[in-house]
């Protein structure tokens, strides 16, 4: 066995997140920190030690950690998948002298504003920003840039949290609704936003896709389907992987993996938005699986280990095979049980994979991404065949419910949902 020390710190239960499949466990000596869900991803019998915290975050493990840490000599690697840990991670980096995103490192995938500095620093253009931490530059800023502005948690993930302000009766309302110190705003940018996604590896991008939001994520957080699609304009391309040239060497990235996400105006500027050191979300990593056979969360942790990535993974992909993805979120009405939902998949050919509540499953108002009303994942030739199969799947999709009271369903309360809105494109 290698005296090779890893943390894996984990709050997922995921199958693309099977660590018993993606580290050799009688290679490595491995170690798990993490909470009672990622518990179920730690196999007990082939792993040196598993510390299981109610909060996986920095307060939580100085309590509690003391006699875990002792047990391990010496930790070459610390393996955190989810965005949510990427802060532990680089805390525990520092304090235990191990290579990788360190916390002078990490703030500037996590603390937007620092992200937008670091960016702007660059040449890189970005929304016109602020931070929150005073009243009065706020109003200020709403004169100067007139609305909509958004209103966005300096730390958060998949639009939660994010605020979009039209008027002043809004802002005074959402002000006094959120923790302003936590809290970042910039001026509402009108166009298409993209997001890529990709693995860097000795200073080089090995892998790297380009995909268009069909809808955005903060629209999703309000009841609309979120879909994305591969763009295959090889124009657009270029000039987006340039773009995505510059971010990277901009945040020194190097042996990692990326999530990318910029919005392009109607004068055809690109405006960053965003970049979080970590894999794609929603269904990204699925896709990827699905119609490359690749697993991103294997290529970032093989990366993590020293493992030496052979450089045509990204030329030896079929470049005429393009995918895309849909999430129709959970019910407005809650708490609610599924009584009937109409299968896609026989319907439309570009349909590959379609996840479905089961009959009697209900639904708490938890979905985001995890618990909701379906997910699809899709492939075609072009950009074109794969939005219009979208399209279809949101125009034809219904899903039917029993409003829950007390626990009970009652058939006087029964609802049909029917999502008829076409996605549109001009965002």
């Amino acid at each position: 066995m290698s005296n090779t020390s890893v943390l894996i710190i984990n709050r997922w239960n995921d199958r693309l997140c099977n660590y018993e499949k993606l580290i050799d466990h009688e290679k490595y000596e491995v170690f798990y920190l993490t909470n009672k869900v990622g518990e179920k991803n730690a196999n007990k019998s082939i792993s040196k030690g598993i510390l299981v915290l109610d909060d996986l975050n920095i307060a939580s493990l100085d309590a509690n950690s003391d006699s875990f840490f002792k047990k391990i000599a010496k930790i070459d690697c610390i393996i955190a998948l989810s965005e949510i840990d990427q802060e532990l991670a680089a805390y525990l980096r520092s304090q235990y002298h191990v290579p990788g995103l360190k916390k002078n490192d990490i703030l500037k995938f996590r603390d937007k504003v620092i992200m937008k500095q670091v960016a702007q620093e660059s040449g890189i253009t970005v929304p016109v920003f602020s931070g929150l931490n005073d009243i009065n530059k706020i109003y200020s800023f709403a004169t100067q840039y007139d609305y909509p502005i958004i209103l966005k948690p300096k730390d958060g993930v998949s639009s939660e949290g994010v605020i979009k302000i039209h008027d002043d009766n809004e802002l005074d309302y959402s002000l006094q609704q959120i923790n302003m110190d936590g809290y970042e705003c910039e001026k509402f940018i009108d166009g298409t936003v993209y997001h890529v996604d990709g693995i860097v590896f000795n200073s080089k991008i090995i892998f790297i896709k380009i995909s268009q939001y069909l809808n955005t994520c903060l629209e999703y957080t309000k009841g609309t389907p979120l879909g994305s699609v591969m763009i295959d304009d090889k124009l657009l391309i270029t000039k987006i992987e340039e773009f995505t040239q510059k971010v990277i060497a901009a945040f020194q990235l190097d042996n990692n993996s990326f999530h990318l996400e910029l919005i392009i105006d109607p004068s055809n500027t690109i405006y960053f938005l965003e970049i979080g050191a970590r894999v794609g979300g929603a269904q990204v990593p699925y896709l990827y699986e699905k119609i490359f056979n690749i697993n991103l969360f294997q290529l970032w942790i093989d990366i993590q280990l020293g493992r030496n990535i052979s450089e045509p993974i990204y030329d030896e992909l079929d470049r005429q095979q393009l995918g895309g993805w849909l999430l129709i979120p959970e019910p407005r009405l809650i708490p609610s049980e599924v009584i009937k939902v109409k299968k896609m998949k026989d319907e439309i050919s570009e349909i590959i994979d379609e996840k479905l509540p089961t009959i009697g499953h209900i639904f708490y108002g938890n979905g985001e991404y995890r618990d909701i009303s379906a997910a699809y994942l899709l492939k075609g030739t072009s950009t074109k065949q794969i939005e219009k199969a979208i399209h279809r799947i949101i125009n034809d999709f219904y899903i039917q419910l029993n409003h829950v009271k007390r626990g009970k369903c009652h058939d006087i309360n029964h609802v049909e949902s029917k999502t008829t809105s076409s996605v549109n494109y001009s965002r």
